[in-house]
């Protein structure tokens, strides 16, 4: 049973740096909003979001399969778990994109 409890608080220092991560980013696309202009602030994010994608994707993918490796016949339970600790940071950068497109981030129309 304990091992239920390790893996859990896995999931939940997962989950606050996910939310840390995008805290971030979104402080460092801001503050290049404030400096360049449009042309230069999404070339200068379009070199760092590849490392933004490494940091973000590797513990996911170290915490994912250790858990699987741990627990190989329940499954389930690890990925509830993983919806649930990455949910409260894609629901915080979800709220934050409106601003970012009205920084000039994202796909233009």
């Amino acid at each position: 049973m304990s091992i239920y409890f390790e893996i859990m608080v896995a999931f939940v220092i997962l989950g606050a740096y996910v939310f840390g991560l995008f805290r971030w980013w979104h402080r460092q696309l801001t503050t290049l909003a404030d400096r360049y202009d449009v042309p230069g602030r999404r070339r200068r994010a379009a070199i760092l979001f590849p490392v933004v994608l490494l940091f973000f994707a590797a513990p996911v993918l170290i915490v994912l399969l250790f858990s699987i490796r741990v627990i190989p016949t329940n499954v389930y339970w690890v990925v509830i778990a993983l919806l649930c600790s990455l949910a409260p940071g894609v629901i915080w950068w979800i709220c934050k994109m409106p601003s970012l497109l009205a920084l000039g981030y994202g796909r233009q129309r």
